[in-house]
């Protein structure tokens, strides 16, 4: 029996999200097949593997017509779509940091509509209504390490993906091509979940 959970872990801890509505069958196979192999693991190969099969498949002309169908169901994400587009472009265009100051504050929208609350609500309630709505907790990993209290300095470490450094002018390393689509990624599962 092939380690489907120890992969969803290992994705998870680099920030992924794998969300099979998007993902095609056969990608997540392949990428499941490398991280089982009788080989001695290595991280290096499994992540250069999952950034490929991540931007070959999940922003193809005809995925993002299968997320715009999902995005066009509900009111609060229907009105973000043409912001979330334009990011999207942004990613192909290869301009990351615009890409990715683009979709973190739609993160938090989302949520707030999402949980029926008042906008401009605490990081802590918005990370616990994703823990509320996420059955396997992977996303919610994700997006309590996204919203994770960066007041100082001290508090922010450096590589990770924190939407407080970013909009704050803290990190000014975070527009990397697998950040950006990281956060695509973590912003189009809050929308199907």
């Amino acid at each position: 029996m092939e380690r489907v959970e120890p992969f969803i872990n290992e994705a998870t801890n680099h920030g992924w999200v794998i969300f099979e509505p998007i993902l095609a069958p056969y990608s997540i196979l392949m990428m499941l097949k490398a991280f089982n192999a009788e080989r001695p693991f290595s991280p290096e190969y499994f992540l250069t593997l999952l950034s490929r099969v991540m931007r070959r498949y999940y922003l193809s002309d005809s995925n993002v017509d299968v997320m715009k169908e999902e995005w066009e169901k509900h009111e609060w994400s229907r009105m973000r779509w043409p912001i979330f587009l334009e990011a999207i472009d942004c990613y192909k265009r290869g301009a990351y940091f615009a890409s990715i100051s683009t979709t973190a504050p739609l993160v938090e929208g989302i949520l707030t509509y999402r949980g029926d609350m008042k906008p401009f609500s605490r990081t802590d309630k918005l990370k616990k209504r994703v823990r509320e709505i996420d059955e396997s907790g992977k996303l919610a990993e994700i997006v309590d390490r996204f919203f994770a209290d960066t007041r100082s300095l001290d508090d922010f470490i450096e590589g990770s993906l924190n939407r407080h450094a970013i909009l704050h002018g803290m990190d000014v390393k975070f527009g990397t091509q697998e950040k950006a689509l990281q956060v695509i990624a973590m912003l189009n599962a809050l929308v199907y979940i």
